[in-house]
């Protein structure tokens, strides 16, 4: 694959993420519609899987997305006045759904062995 055309996939990869992350921050969707929104985007690539399971060591891998999102959020939030707020408010969701039980991302696990996703390639 040639360098140009893995530069455009990256960054439409990206701008994806970005879009997900300005509707959890505005409230529009939740932690866990996003975590399924980014698991989606990532099913199938083991490089992915492999990153998540070394940056999130012994967690389960629903809690690795949703942390995965809440960090990807935490970067958007650099600049902004109230970026720990919204962390925090993030992370409370995070154990408000462990706490009870609900911490459940519907959609395929990120460890299957599919190639990657064409959409977004």
């Amino acid at each position: 694959m040639d360098l140009e055309r893995q530069d455009v996939k990256v960054l439409r990869r990206i701008a994806v993420k970005e879009a997900l992350i300005n509707e959890l921050l505005a409230g529009r969707v939740s932690l866990l519609e996003t975590a399924a929104q980014f698991r989606a985007m990532n099913a199938g690539r083991r490089d992915y899987a492999l990153v998540m399971e070394t940056s999130y060591p012994g967690v389960p891998d629903d809690e690795r997305i949703c942390r995965n999102v809440i960090g990807y959020a935490e970067t958007c939030l650099e600049d902004a006045g109230d970026g720990r707020l919204k962390v925090r408010k993030l992370y409370d969701e995070l154990a408000a759904l462990k706490a009870r039980g609900k911490l459940v991302i519907p959609g395929p696990a990120l460890s299957v062995t599919a190639s990657d996703d064409a959409e977004f390639e």
